[in-house]
């Protein structure tokens, strides 16, 4: 299922896919079967970006990010941690530019759903999400240094 040079690895990052689907389970009908759909879809992207390169590798790890956005905002905005795969495959990115431009749309689907969202989170709720959120944000600004 993934390429052998990698080990184990692929395999124990499928365990955090449970958090989107616990935080989905209070859904039902058609918002249920999307979400579920939306999670396969997402495991689907996490398996080709470590087979694909190129243009194709943009693609698969811009469908993260569309997933990752619309989890947050429809589902739970805790699905925000689905971040923690993509964050990985940037950090692949070996020509600068394509890795800042990646960590700026990374940034922006991480922030966008706070902000959307910024009336109905609690104060808990967004304390929560500081971690995440100031790690991809120390890592956008270090590339400037």
């Amino acid at each position: 299922m993934f390429p052998r040079k990698y080990g184990f690895f692929p395999y124990i990052w499928l365990i955090y896919i449970i958090m989107p689907i616990i935080n989905i389970q209070n859904e039902s009908g058609i918002k249920l079967i999307i979400g579920y759909l939306m999670i396969g879809l997402f495991v689907l992207s996490y398996r080709q970006l470590y087979w694909v390169t190129g243009r194709s590798f943009f693609y698969w790890l811009g469908l993260q990010m569309l997933i990752i956005l619309i989890m947050s905002v429809f589902y739970s905005f805790y699905n925000l941690y689905m971040g923690f795969f993509t964050a990985n495959f940037i950090g692949w990115y070996t020509n600068k530019r394509r890795f800042k431009i990646a960590m700026i749309v990374f940034s922006a689907v991480e922030l966008l759903p706070a902000l959307f969202l910024l009336k109905q989170l609690s104060i808990n709720e967004m304390l929560f999400s500081i971690p995440f959120s100031s790690s991809c944000w120390s890592h956008h600004l270090a590339l400037d240094l």
